[in-house]
């Protein structure tokens, strides 16, 4: 089957990750209670997720043989499109840190109209790393998941504690190597990924809650809590598009 490929309209250039090393007044929300109001599954999902983290956009990048990043990310190209090309549907523009460093694709396993935003409750995030030439799939409750915990860590900061928060976000919450382990019970009743960053490990958990909700839990290794324990957040994940 032809693989299918997209523009993803975006809002523009996404300002890159600013300095600073130590999270300073960073307030932590309290998980499923605290987000309530925050759904991440919007169709400018991706890009929404690069400005949590602080990544830049890479417009167009997988488009063929033009257009192509400069600078960083030019040697990337081959890795992250033949990474992009083993689904049925990827989308054009990207998003890329220089941090882990790795390059953010939307994809999926469903084959969509040539002209399509996709579906964030079906879509998956490819974190290409290695140059491009390996990669983590996120199935769509595990970035979503993903970015939820961001938002608790940036959402209403602003200039240095925005970029502090950015960094540690970058740091401890995107892959940065490729180990991931996955699995779950035979009806997906439960589900689990973990995988390495620059800060340590990431263990994620999604598990079926009542009237048709499903509840996720995130441990990350290399975010600590007021105790320097790893900071773990819960979330409610999202069951229909904002």
């Amino acid at each position: 089957m032809e693989r299918r490929h997209f523009l993803h309209v975006t809002a523009g250039t996404i300002a890159a990750l600013g300095a600073g090393a130590a999270l300073s007044g960073c307030q932590v929300g309290a998980g499923a209670a605290a987000d309530v109001a925050f759904n991440p599954a919007t169709e400018t999902w991706l890009s929404d997720l690069a400005e949590q983290i602080g990544a830049t956009v890479l417009a167009d990048y997988l488009e063929d043989g033009i257009n192509r990043a400069i600078g960083y990310f030019r040697n990337w190209f081959d890795g992250v499109s033949n990474q992009a090309g083993s689904y049925e549907s990827f989308w054009e523009d990207c998003y890329g840190h220089e941090i882990p460093p790795v390059v953010l694709v939307q994809v999926s396993k469903y084959d969509y109209p040539k002209i399509s935003n996709g579906n964030p409750l079906r879509d998956g995030m490819l974190a290409c790393v290695d140059g491009g030439s390996s990669a983590v799939y996120f199935e769509p409750w595990a970035w979503q998941a993903l970015a939820m915990y961001a938002h608790q860590m940036t959402a209403g900061l602003t200039g240095q504690n925005l970029a502090n928060a950015q960094r540690v976000c970058v740091m401890g919450l995107v892959p940065s190597g490729t180990r991931p382990t996955t699995g779950g019970s035979p009806d997906n009743f439960v589900e689990w990924m973990t995988y390495d960053t620059r800060s340590g490990p990431v263990e994620m958990g999604k598990l079926e809650g009542t009237n048709g909700q499903y509840l996720a839990t995130v441990r990350a290794t290399g975010i600590w809590d007021d105790q320097q324990q790893p900071l773990v957040q819960h979330f409610t994940l999202p069951t229909t598009v904002a």
